[in-house]
């Protein structure tokens, strides 16, 4: 499922640059009074299997934050979101606070406006183009270390690293056959360039732009709505077919 949420800014006129810490807070918000979904969404290591960006609508970035310069300074976040029951989950969660004034970060406080679902595609063709919605973070975490190294497109590790954990996400669901298909699997990453993004504390590389598949079209219909990459459940790797 792909939906859209309207939002607007009560109080104060910016996000911070880590404005997805932000875009969480409002999620968690309206998950919060259902324990259970919460737990598995935020407090355990099952995979997001969801992605979002966020569309601040008339915006200019200065001195470390975003600025809505309209008088109704509207933001609208994108959400595709891979299976049925997190769909309904995270529509309802967001439909929960519709009107509510929620303060999301120091000095900023927003409603949701409005919840719709936009038009779903499953991919059922061998070849895939998409431009990021929000950027693609491509990570390699090591776990003996616990350091992460993070690639974008222009790297030679780019594609080794995103199919490599693909392969982990989803060999347990459909065995280790799947591994074939994985390494048949084409990502075409010419058209990604380098971009440097905050989350949490620290700064990581991450990659916008087209990039294109070609593969088995279960793979792709699952890179499509789930999101590409590391941190979709963050606010990373949603995509949009072109």
């Amino acid at each position: 499922m792909r939906f859209k949420i309207t939002c607007e800014i009560v109080e104060g006129n910016s996000f911070p640059q880590d404005y997805r810490r932000s875009i969480l807070k409002l999620f968690k918000t309206g998950l919060c009074k259902y324990e259970s979904i919460f737990d598995e969404f935020f407090n355990s290591n099952k995979t997001k299997k969801y992605s979002w960006s966020v569309y601040f609508k008339n915006s200019k970035f200065e001195k470390g934050r975003v600025y809505l310069q309209d008088e109704k300074k509207e933001f609208i976040i994108n959400f595709s979101v891979l299976n049925n029951s997190d769909s309904i989950n995270i529509f309802n969660a967001f439909i929960s606070i519709k009107y509510k004034e929620i303060k999301i970060s120091e000095g900023l406080v927003v409603k949701v406006t409005g919840v719709n679902k936009l038009p779903h595609s499953n991919i059922d063709k061998d070849r895939l183009v998409a431009k990021t919605m929000s950027p693609i973070v491509c990570r390699d975490h090591n776990r003996d270390t616990g350091e992460d190294v993070y690639y974008t497109g222009e790297d030679n590790e780019f594609t080794e690293i995103i199919k490599r954990n693909l392969y982990s996400e989803l060999k347990e669901e459909y065995g280790e056959y799947i591994q074939k298909d994985i390494e048949n699997l084409t990502i075409n990453s010419e058209k990604l360039k380098k971009i440097v993004v905050k989350f949490y504390n620290k700064t990581i590389n991450a990659s916008i732009g087209i990039v294109c598949f070609t593969g088995k079209s279960y793979l792709l219909d699952y890179i499509y709505n789930r999101g590409m990459g590391s941190l979709t459940g963050s606010g990373y790797g949603l995509l949009e077919m072109i």
